[in-house]
């Protein structure tokens, strides 16, 4: 489950940056893509632990 959260926010900020780059935006599109990415971990780590509780026995 970290994992899904630091790739996820990793690729946010990766595509962040290339936007800056070619859009010459610095440092707005970095801060956004973060944030959505930061939100896509922190989804990825609900929902696995949302199968995990229902799996249990």
């Amino acid at each position: 489950m970290a994992t899904d959260m630091v790739v996820a926010t990793l690729i946010g900020v990766g595509m962040g940056h290339y936007l800056d780059e070619w859009l010459g935006l610095h440092p707005w599109m970095t801060v956004l893509f973060f944030l959505f990415g930061a939100v896509a971990g922190f989804r990825a780590v609900y929902r696995a632990a949302q199968e995990g509780s229902s799996q249990a026995p």
